[in-house]
C-alpha cells in the first residue's frame, strides 16, 4: 500500500506567501512536489527527490529579492529562481553506489549563512555556489559521537550551536581487549558476553545532545535533561533550544545551559522562533508565547482542523502554521485555513 502524502517542510518569508513540500517518505522512487503560493498564486514543481527542509535566501540569479531553497533527504539543494538551480552537498545523504554519510534533516538561513545538518553529526555550511563545507566530521573528532542534528544556530563571531539527539555511546576496546574479544569469539559464550559488555561499555545514555563549536572544535554540554532537543535559536545572550517534554534550555556555552522549562508544559516542543519583542515555541496543542526574559506571556491554541504539528514561521504580523496536513495562518487573533488545492495532493 502506497504512502499517504504530507506536508513534510514548510517556509514563509512574507505575510502573502509560504512554500511547501508535498511528498512520502518512500525510498524508492524518491518523489516530491514543491509548492509556492505568493499573492494568490500557485506554483508546483515536481522533483525525484525527498525534500526535508526549506527556507530562503537573498536572489542568487536575478535582481533582489528573495527566493526558497529546499533541501533534499540526499544533499540535493534547489534553489527556486526564475529557474530552479540545483546543488549537492558531496558525501551528504545515500548515493547509488551506497557511499555517503546519511540522511540530511534541516537547512537554515542564518544571517545569509546557508547550514545544513543531519544524521551522524552532519554539519554544512555553503562558502559560494556549490562550495559546502563540512564543519562538523565525528571521524577526526572522535569525542563528537553519532548525534542527530535537528536544529542549529549561528551568533556573530563564528559562534555555532547544533541540537538533536544522540543514541547511546559506548566505550571503545583498546587493540589488547578487542583481541582478547576476537580470542572468545569462538569460546564459552558466557565469558564472551561477560567481557564484551565490560569492555564495551554504555559511556553515555542515549538522549538529548547540545554542541557548541570554538576554534574549529565542538564541545559537548551539560545538560539537565535527557530529553531529545529538536530545535535551536539564537538571541543577543546565546542560544535557546526547545525540545521533547516541555524542555526549554538557555545558555552560550558548554557548562551555562539553564532549564527554563515552565513547570507545568509538558508537551513536546517542535520549533522555536523571535521577532523583536517575543520567543514563540511550536507545541503538539499550541504556540507558546515568552517575553525575552521567557516569561511565558500567552499562548496560541493550534486551528481544530490541523492536528499535526510539523513547523511554522513568524513574519511581521503573522504566523504561518504548517501542520503534515495543512497551512494555517494567524492574524488579528484569527486562524485562516489555506485551501491547497487537491491536485497538489495527488
Amino acid at each position: 500500500m502506497a504512502e499517504e502524502n504530507r506536508i513534510w517542510a514548510g517556509h514563509s518569508k512574507s505575510e502573502s506567501g509560504f512554500a511547501i513540500s508535498i511528498g512520502t517518505m518512500e525510498d524508492d522512487p524518491q518523489q516530491s512536489k514543491v509548492v509556492i503560493y505568493a499573492d494568490g498564486q500557485w506554483t508546483v514543481t515536481p522533483l525525484d527527490i525527498t525534500i526535508m527542509s526549506l527556507t530562503s535566501v537573498e536572489k542568487t540569479q536575478s535582481g533582489e529579492g528573495t527566493v526558497y531553497v529546499a533541501l533534499g533527504i540526499d544533499g540535493d539543494v534547489i534553489f527556486f529562481d526564475r529557474q530552479p538551480v540545483r546543488e549537492n552537498i558531496a558525501g551528504s545523504g545515500v548515493q547509488d553506489d551506497g557511499s555517503g554519510l546519511g540522511s540530511l534533516l534541516k537547512i537554515r538561513n542564518v544571517d545569509g549563512d546557508l547550514i545544513a545538518s543531519g544524521i551522524k553529526s552532519q554539519i554544512y555550511r555553503r562558502r559560494a555556489a556549490g562550495d559546502w563545507e563540512r564543519l562538523c566530521d565525528k571521524d577526526t573528532q572522535e569525542d563528537v559521537g553519532e548525534n542527530n542534528f535537528s536544529g542549529l544556530g549561528l551568533r556573530p563571531g563564528d559562534a555555532f550551536a547544533a541540537c538533536g539527539y544522540s543514541g547511546a555511546r559506548r566505550r571503545v576496546p583498546t587493540k589488547e581487549e578487542q583481541a582478547e574479544l576476537d580470542r572468545l569469539e569462538n569460546g564459552p559464550i558466557k565469558e564472551y558476553l561477560q567481557k564484551s559488555r565490560e569492555y564495551k561499555r554504555v559511556t553515555r545514555s542515549p538522549g538529548g545532545c547540545l554542541y557548541f563549536r570554538r576554534d574549529a572544535r565542538w564541545f559537548s554540554a551539560t545538560l539537565p535533561t535527557s530529553q531529545h532537543l529538536n530545535d535551536i535559536i539564537e538571541f543577543a545572550g546565546g542560544f535557546i533550544a526547545v525540545g521533547n517534554g516541555g524542555t526549554i534550555l538557555r545558555g552560550s556555552s558548554p557548562d551555562d545551559i539553564e532549564d527554563v522549562s515552565p513547570p507545568n508544559l509538558k508537551e513536546s516542543l517542535w520549533a522555536v522562533r523571535h521577532d523583536s519583542r517575543n520567543f514563540y515555541v511550536l507545541g503538539e496543542s499550541s504556540i507558546f508565547v515568552f517575553d525575552n526574559d521567557l516569561r511565558q506571556i500567552g499562548a496560541i491554541l493550534l486551528p481544530d482542523e490541523l492536528s499535526g504539528s510539523n513547523t511554522f514561521d513568524v513574519v511581521n504580523n503573522a504566523i504561518w502554521y504548517f501542520d503534515y496536513k495543512g497551512v494555517a495562518k494567524y492574524t488579528d487573533q484569527t486562524w485562516h485555513i489555506v485551501d491547497i488545492p487537491p491536485q497538489f495532493w495527488n
